[in-house]
């Protein structure tokens, strides 16, 4: 898997462009080696579906930390608000169709 590790290290590392600069400078080889271990070591136990559980984290670490820092907080105070509101709506829709929510609101001690 030698080939297919260099080109999946340099994906990673295209990927990394996508974080604030000041994140790549300090973290960003560290970050592309660990990459490449986790993606080496799952190949050798889980073969291809290790590697691709290894992009999936990978993914999932590059919208939730790298992409929220490229969207203006403006965007993101307002995607807040349709969520809250979303979910409020939701939960009208529910109480006006009879629906019962108490599992919903109901603490656990």
């Amino acid at each position: 898997m030698t080939n297919a590790l260099d080109v999946n290290r340099r994906l990673y590392s295209i990927s990394l462009a996508l974080y604030p600069a000041e994140l790549r400078r300090e973290f960003g080889d560290e970050m592309t080696d660990v990459f490449t271990q986790q993606l080496s070591d799952a190949w050798h136990g889980d073969h291809l579906w290790g590697a691709l559980l290894v992009w999936q984290e990978a993914l999932q670490e590059l919208v939730c930390v790298a992409l929220p820092s490229r969207i203006p907080p403006l965007l993101v105070a307002g995607v807040a608000a349709l969520s809250a509101s979303a979910v409020l709506l939701g939960l009208m829709y529910a109480l006006l169709h009879g629906h019962d929510l108490n599992h919903l609101i109901a603490f656990h001690g």
